[in-house]
Parts: structure tokens; C-alpha cells; sequence
């Protein structure tokens, strides 16, 4: 099963690539605009990253409760923004 550390690493790795800032890529799977990302989303942000469709949705769950601080299921801005600063504080 892939580690933490490689999905970061790919989530990393999409943004960079793929997009002018983290705020855009946010914006972009954020489909319904509403602000924060639910585990649909960040299961389309996962497959876009290329981690498997195996784990996919165990990888949603784990983000979401690792991330989302406010219990709605969903992961915010801010919350997101934790998880890049995660990614960048292990470089």
C-alpha cells in the first residue's frame, strides 16, 4: 500500500505541475464552489495525482480525518493548506 509520505508526494507533484498555485488547484476540484473539498473531490484530486482507484477511497477517508479540524467531513482552504505545509516541511 503506498505510505503517506508517497501520496503527499504525488498530491505535491500535481500541484506544481499542473497548476500556477495550490489556491488554483484548490479552486479546481472544488467543483460546487463551495469552499471546501468533500471526499468526492478529494477522490478526484487522488486519481488526477494518479494513486490508485484500490485505495483511493481509503485515502480520502484518512485525509479528510486527518486534515478536516472541524469534524464536517470536508477539507477547507486552511485545511488543505495544513496537509501542502506538511509536504513542504519534509522537503
Amino acid at each position: 500500500m503506498a505510505t503517506k509520505d508517497m501520496i503527499l508526494n504525488k498530491l505535491q507533484i500535481l500541484i506544481t505541475q499542473e497548476f500556477d498555485s495550490p489556491e488554483q488547484a484548490f479552486a479546481f476540484f472544488d467543483e460546487d464552489g463551495n469552499g471546501t473539498l468533500s471526499k468526492s473531490e478529494i477522490k478526484a484530486l487522488l486519481k488526477k495525482a494518479e494513486v490508485s482507484g484500490f485505495i483511493r477511497s481509503i485515502v480520502a477517508n484518512a485525509l479528510i480525518e486527518g486534515y478536516s479540524k472541524d469534524g464536517n467531513d470536508n477539507v477547507s482552504w486552511e485545511e488543505f493548506k495544513a496537509a501542502l505545509d506538511e509536504i513542504k516541511d519534509k522537503d
